[in-house]
């Protein structure tokens, strides 16, 4: 019966990869109502692609969406709306890693082609990230590292061998870690909040 139903040509325009739930049977749900409504429900995994700015990195906040058309028809076959009173419903305590949800939004869209006009919805999240994992990771160990090379001010005067490899140590560990750090994020060609920190700690030593 499934095979039968019609089923518009929904598609995601910020899709990198997605799978569709097949075990152990089809993750699928439909259900035809007296009304001649059609209720069509099925069980995704999507990696989205989202825009981030990185200028206040790691204390910034991120607005990623999710982009639903029609591929082939067009608004006057297909047009999308979301249901007025609960357009999305999240699951209560919803938690996501190194994020939090101060909200969202859903609005319809339109697209003007040379193939046509095509409806489509979008769903934006407003995300800030947490500074628990930065704070313990990275805030805290370049404090002490900076901390930990003042002691060549308490050392002798005469006891260059112990400041050079304190300096140089303590440098070391610096450039270790900020590679790290840099290693997890995309390359991008401006100035971040977390690579100002670095060179102020970088300075210090």
């Amino acid at each position: 019966t499934l095979e039968k139903l019609w089923k518009p040509d929904t598609y995601f325009n910020n899709l990198k990869d997605g799978e569709i739930h097949r075990v152990s049977m089809p993750n699928v749900l439909y259900r035809i109502y007296k009304t001649g409504d059609v209720l069509y429900s099925m069980r995704v995994t999507l990696r989205l692609s989202c825009h981030m700015e990185f200028r206040e990195y790691p204390l910034d906040s991120q607005v990623c969406g999710v982009h639903i058309t029609s591929y082939a028809n067009t608004d006057d076959l297909v047009k999308y709306r979301w249901l007025a009173d609960r357009p999305i419903d999240l699951p209560e305590g919803l938690e996501i890693a190194q994020f939090d949800l101060l909200g969202f939004s859903a609005n319809e869209t339109s697209h003007a082609y040379v193939t046509g006009n095509f409806s489509g919805l979008l769903a934006e999240f407003l995300l800030r990230r947490q500074s628990g994992y930065h704070v313990l990771q990275t805030y805290l160990p370049t404090i002490l590292i900076v901390s930990i090379s003042w002691v060549s001010f308490w050392l002798d005067p005469n006891a260059v061998p112990g400041r050079v490899t304190l300096g140089v140590t303590t440098l070391l560990t610096l450039t270790t870690l900020a590679s790290g750090i840099r290693a997890s994020l995309p390359p991008v060609s401006y100035v971040k909040a977390i690579d100002v920190w670095i060179g102020t700690c970088m300075i210090m030593v």
